[in-house]
């Protein structure tokens, strides 16, 4: 699944959930962010992959690639290896 504009399909989110968000999961550390609230044609793709279960996004410009491994209430989760690792995709996502 090609992400060719992260600053318009991906939003910084206060409430109910402060995205993004870093947890422990249940195969490691995982990041969860939140999909732009208006309707875009790329958030809704995403989204449905993501729905189907693990996807790999390729984000451009740099084809950067990121594991998702699947949507929760709304939201979309990714894996990643660490603190650091979890800070670059946020700037591949544009947060």
């Amino acid at each position: 699944m090609e992400i060719r504009n992260a600053c318009n399909t991906f939003v910084s989110e206060g409430a109910p959930r402060q995205t993004p968000e870093l947890r422990h999961g249940k195969g490691g550390l995982e990041l969860i962010v939140s999909f732009t609230p208006a309707k875009d044609p790329e958030a809704d793709a995403v989204f449905k992959a993501a729905k189907r279960g693990p996807t790999t996004l390729i984000v451009f410009p740099s084809k950067e690639r990121v594991q998702a491994l699947g949507e929760e209430d709304g939201y979309l989760v990714l894996s990643v290896q660490s603190e650091a690792d979890a800070k670059r995709v946020e700037r591949l996502l544009c947060f």
